[in-house]
C-alpha cells in the first residue's frame, strides 16, 4: 500500500463521514419540522411541565412559595425545563421552548438509535438495516409496541424523553468510541458519572444509565479471565458509588414520591402487568446473550460487531433489571404499576435493535467477519433511512391534540390579559371556555394555574374537568374567548375585549346566571347554563350539545316552590351511530320507566311523564340507560375512547 493510497483512502473516508452527517442532518431537520408545530398530547402534564417552564422564565428559581402552584412539579429535576425556558425566552414563548426541547429530544434519540447501524461492517450493516425496518413495519400493522418518542404521545413525559435522548446518546456514543479506540475500564465510569448528572434531567433514565455503566464494567471484568478478581473489585465500587451519588441526588427523593402515585398510563400492546413482564424478560434475555457473545473468549465472538453487541446488550439489560426491580417493589407496596410501565418504551426501542443485531449475525456472520468489506456501498444513507423509517412506522400518524398556531394565540391573548391587569382583582382568575384542538380542558386549566397562579385548590382543578367551582364566591375574572361561543364569555359579564377573539369576564356575573331549578328547556350546549352537578355520565359541552359517555346517564332539576304541571318531556337527540350502528336507549323519570328507543339518525324524542313520576316532591331525574355505546377508537373513527351514546341538545319539560 503506496502513501497515496493511505492518503486517498483517508480522504473517502472523511467523505463517508460528512455525508453521513449530512444525510442525518437533512432528515433530522425534516422530522423536526414535520413534529415541531404539533402537540401529541392532551394530558394535564402539558399544563404542568409548561407551568414550571413559565414560572422559570419569570423569576429563575423555585422557591418553597411556589408549592401551591406547582405541586410536585416545585421539586421535579429541571434541567430541561431550564433549557426550554432560555429557549422559551428567546422565543418570547414558554410552548415554544417546550415544544423546541421536545422535539429535539425526539430527533437526538432517533438519530442515536440510527447512527448505530454505521457500527457494523459491509453488507452486515445493511442486513441490520433491512431487518430493523422490518421489525418496525411489522410493530406497526401487528404488535404495536410504543417506542422511545411515544412519551408524548397521548401522556406526556417531556423530561423523560429528553433524559432518554441523553441515555441514548450515550450508548451510541461509547459504542462508536470503543469501536475505534477499544474497551477499557474509563469508558464505563465516565458513563456512570453522566448517568449520576442526568438524575437532573429525569430519574428513570438516569437510573438506566448507570445499570448500563455497571454491565460494562462487568463485561470487561469477564472479558479477561486472569483480571476478573480485579476488575470486580472495581465493579463493587463503581457500584456503591454510583448507587449512593443516585440515591442522594434531590431527583431520587422528588422522583420517588411522585412514582408512589398510580397514575394514568395507556400503553398500547403491553395492557398488563404480565405483559410487561414478558416484554422484559424478553430483553433481559437478548441483551444478556448479546453481552455473552461479545466477550473475546467466546467461540462465537466477532470483533468488529462486539463493540454494539456489548453496549445495546448492557443497555437492554440495565433497563429490564430494573423494570423487572421496580415491578416487584410495586407488589411489595413500594413504587407503582405506573412507574414500573414507564420502562415500557426503552424495553421496547431496545429490543427491536438487539432482535435485527442478532438475525444479522446468524445470517451473515462472514459477513460480519469479512475485514475487506469495513465500509459498505451507500453506507452513509443507512442513519437517514432508519430516521425516515422510524417517522413512518411510528410516529406519523399520531393524533395531532394542538397546532402551535392556536396554542400561541391563547398564550398571547391570556399573557396580555394579566400584563394590562384585566385578571387582576381580591380573587382569582381563571380560563374557561377555551376551545384548543383535542385539548380544550387541559388548555382552560394551563392558563388558569401557568399563566393566571391559580393554585391547585377545588376552584384551580374544575377548569381541568369542566366541574362546578366549589367555592364560586372565590372566583373573580373568567378568561374565555368569543371565537367559540360559550356562557362563560356572555356579553352581558364580559368587561374586556382583547384581540383575536378574547375577553375578559366578570366570574359573580356569569356565575349568577347558572341553575339547576327546573324550567321549560335546558339546552345542553356551550351556551347553556347548565351547572355540571346537575349530570352524571356526560361529557363536557359542546356548540351543539353534550355526549353521554358511558352506559348511563342522569340529569336532575329541582323544584321551585310553584312548579308547573308538566305532563311530558322532549329530547333532541342523535345518536352515535357509525356505520349504521343503531343506539338503543331506556329513559327512566324519577326511577319509573317512561320509554325506550332504538335510534341511527337525529330525531326529537317525546316521553310522557308517568304520574308515579310526577309526585316526587323534589325534582325530576331523567336517566338514560345506554347498552349499545361505542367508542370513536373502537369505531376506527379517533383515538377517542369515550363511550359514546346520544349527542343531546335540548331537553323540553311541557
Amino acid at each position: 500500500m503506496t502513501k497515496w493510497d493511505g492518503y486517498i483512502g483517508s480522504y473517502t473516508l472523511r467523505g463517508s463521514r460528512l455525508l453521513t452527517v449530512a444525510a442525518t442532518l437533512a432528515l433530522g431537520a425534516a422530522v423536526f419540522i414535520r413534529a415541531f408545530p404539533y402537540g401529541y398530547s392532551s394530558s394535564p402534564d402539558v399544563a404542568h411541565h409548561y407551568a414550571l417552564i413559565r414560572w422559570l422564565m419569570e423569576h429563575w428559581s423555585v422557591t418553597d412559595g411556589a408549592a401551591p402552584i406547582l405541586g410536585e412539579m416545585s421539586v421535579y429535576p429541571r434541567y430541561a425545563h431550564i433549557l426550554a425556558a432560555v429557549l422559551g425566552t428567546g422565543a418570547h414563548s414558554p410552548f415554544l421552548g417546550m415544544q423546541l426541547v421536545a422535539t429535539l429530544s425526539l430527533v437526538a434519540c432517533w438519530a442515536a438509535l440510527a447512527s448505530m447501524a454505521r457500527l457494523l461492517p459491509g453488507r452486515a450493516s445493511w442486513a441490520f438495516v433491512c431487518t430493523y425496518i422490518a421489525l418496525l413495519a411489522l410493530n406497526r400493522i401487528t404488535l404495536d409496541l410504543d417506542l422511545v418518542g411515544h412519551e408524548i404521545v397521548v401522556n406526556y413525559f417531556f423530561s423523560q424523553l429528553a433524559g432518554q435522548a441523553c441515555f441514548l446518546v450515550v450508548v451510541a456514543t461509547f459504542a462508536r468510541i470503543e469501536t475505534v479506540k477499544g474497551a477499557g475500564i474509563r469508558l464505563p465510569l465516565a458513563v456512570i458519572a453522566l448517568s449520576v448528572v442526568s438524575a437532573g434531567v429525569h430519574l428513570l433514565p438516569a437510573i438506566e444509565g448507570l445499570g448500563y455503566g455497571l454491565a460494562l464494567i462487568a463485561a470487561h471484568a469477564l472479558s479477561e479471565k486472569r483480571a476478573w478478581l480485579r476488575r470486580s473489585a472495581v465493579l463493587a465500587g463503581a457500584a456503591c458509588v454510583g448507587v449512593a451519588a443516585i440515591y442522594l441526588h434531590p431527583a431520587f427523593t422528588a422522583m420517588r414520591t411522585i412514582s408512589d402515585n398510580n397514575g394514568y398510563l395507556p400503553l398500547s400492546a403491553v395492557t398488563t402487568l404480565t405483559r410487561l413482564m414478558v416484554l422484559a424478560t424478553t430483553t433481559g434475555i437478548v441483551s444478556l446473550a448479546l453481552v455473552w457473545l461479545s466477550l473475546p473468549w467466546h467461540r462465537f465472538h466477532i470483533t468488529r460487531v462486539a463493540s454494539l453487541a456489548r453496549h445495546l446488550g448492557s443497555a437492554g439489560g440495565a433497563i429490564a433489571f430494573f423494570c423487572i426491580l421496580q415491578t416487584a417493589a410495586a407488589s411489595l407496596g413500594i413504587g407503582s404499576e405506573y412507574a414500573a410501565r414507564k420502562y415500557a418504551f426503552g424495553l421496547s426501542t431496545v429490543l427491536f435493535l438487539e432482535t435485527a443485531l442478532v438475525v444479522t449475525l446468524l445470517v451473515n456472520r462472514r459477513l460480519a467477519q469479512d475485514s475487506t468489506l469495513v465500509r459498505p456501498p451507500l453506507g452513509w444513507l443507512q442513519p437517514a433511512i432508519i430516521i425516515a423509517a422510524l417517522w413512518v412506522f411510528t410516529f406519523s400518524r399520531s393524533h395531532r391534540e394542538v397546532d402551535a398556531p392556536s396554542f400561541l394565540a391563547v398564550e398571547s391573548a391570556a399573557t396580555v390579559a394579566k400584563q394590562i391587569g384585566a385578571v387582576n382583582g381580591p380573587n382569582q382568575a381563571y380560563a374557561r371556555g377555551l376551545v384548543l384542538g383535542g385539548m380544550s380542558n387541559v388548555a382552560n386549566y394551563l392558563v388558569s394555574q401557568a399563566i393566571f397562579d391559580a393554585p391547585r385548590d377545588g376552584n384551580g382543578l374544575a377548569p381541568l374537568y369542566g366541574r362546578d367551582f366549589p367555592a364560586p364566591g372565590s372566583v373573580g375574572a373568567i378568561f374565555s374567548s368569543t371565537t367559540n361561543p360559550s356562557v362563560w364569555s356572555d356579553a352581558g359579564c364580559v368587561r374586556t375585549q382583547l384581540g383575536a377573539g378574547f375577553v375578559v369576564s366578570d366570574g359573580s356575573c356569569i356565575l349568577a346566571k347558572f341553575t339547576d331549578a327546573c324550567r321549560g328547556e335546558f339546552d345542553l350546549s356551550s351556551g347553556g347554563f347548565l351547572p355540571a352537578s346537575m349530570m352524571t355520565g356526560f361529557s363536557g359541552a359542546e356548540p351543539g350539545g353534550r355526549w353521554t359517555d358511558g352506559s348511563l346517564s342522569t340529569l336532575t332539576c329541582r323544584y321551585d316552590p310553584e312548579r308547573p304541571r308538566w305532563t311530558r318531556l322532549q329530547l333532541d337527540v342523535q345518536p352515535f351511530s357509525p356505520h349504521g350502528h343503531a343506539q338503543t336507549v331506556e329513559i327512566a323519570v324519577n326511577g319509573v320507566k317512561a320509554g325506550k328507543f332504538t335510534l341511527t339518525d337525529a330525531m326529537t324524542l317525546t316521553v310522557p311523564l308517568p304520574d308515579a313520576a310526577r309526585n316526587d316532591p323534589h325534582g325530576i331525574t331523567v336517566t338514560m340507560s345506554l347498552p349499545n355505546t361505542l367508542s370513536p377508537k373502537n369505531a376506527g373513527i379517533s383515538p377517542d375512547g369515550r363511550e359514546l351514546g346520544l349527542l343531546v341538545k335540548k331537553l323540553n319539560l311541557q
